[in-house]
């Protein structure tokens, strides 16, 4: 596991991967009929790998895992930073908070790239991040950081197979 920077705030570095197995957990197409098949392990003493099958089959699609905080204290960043291995494929960076669009909930998404089996740094500024509702792009509201009460990865990229990522830590910066 990489050090993390001196300078940011750790958001979940999966030091304690036992305790926090409980508290990631995954959601996929399966919740409208599709058939993709997505979960979260802890690997290699602290690293989180979100690993499965993309199915567009019975109009899936996606794939996401999500832990539930408390993170009132996100106000005093500008964003995000990700230490994860990919296999390529672009992800979503998902945070949630206590805003609704009529009675459904409101995500925040930024896609970011991954390269092949190689570790990368990935930074995504709070003010990148867009509404949207079940995929669909809503205009507003703006993203509030300190009323998050989830964050999470989402892989929804319309391409049919394997697919795996590894995250080191997550900060905020």
């Amino acid at each position: 596991m990489a050090e993390t920077p001196q300078d940011s705030v750790t958001i979940d570095d999966f030091s304690k991967a036992k305790a926090e197995s409980n508290s990631w957990y995954a959601v996929n197409d399966g919740v409208m009929g599709g058939l993709s098949q997505g979960g979260v392990s802890f690997e290699n003493a602290g690293i989180l790998k979100f690993a499965g099958t993309l199915s567009l089959e019975n109009n899936g699609g996606f794939s996401s895992i999500r832990k539930n905080v408390n993170q009132a204290g996100l106000e005093a960043g500008k964003g995000l930073k990700l230490r994860v291995k990919g296999d390529g494929r672009d992800y979503d960076l998902r945070l949630t908070t206590s805003d609704r669009f009529r009675y459904m909930e409101i995500s925040y998404r930024a896609k970011f790239k991954t390269t092949a089996d190689e570790w990368t740094t990935v930074e995504i500024p709070f003010s990148q991040l867009k509404p949207s509702v079940r995929g669909r792009a809503l205009d507003g509201p703006q993203f509030n950081p300190g009323q998050t009460e989830s964050i999470g990865l989402i892989l929804a990229d319309k391409v049919p197979g394997d697919f795996q990522i590894e995250i080191d830590w997550i900060e905020l910066y």
